[in-house]
């Protein structure tokens, strides 16, 4: 029983976190793919840290 449970809460967690992920793989994607070819240096690292900003307070959302 206390098996199923942590599997359940597993589950439960990965679906919570599944709009950060794809989030962060379109950015990882774009990037990979030449998107942000035309922006600056400082314009990726801003998208960048904006989108890991949202990431943390979206995780400790999820967690408190």
């Amino acid at each position: 029983m206390l098996k199923n449970k942590s599997r359940n809460s597993k589950h439960g967690l990965a679906n919570k976190l599944t709009p950060v992920r794809i989030r962060l793989e379109k950015f990882l994607l774009d990037h990979s793919e030449g998107r942000l070819k035309n922006k600056s240096d400082q314009d990726k690292l801003n998208e960048a840290i904006m989108l890991m900003e949202a990431t943390i307070a979206q995780i400790d959302d999820i967690l408190c």
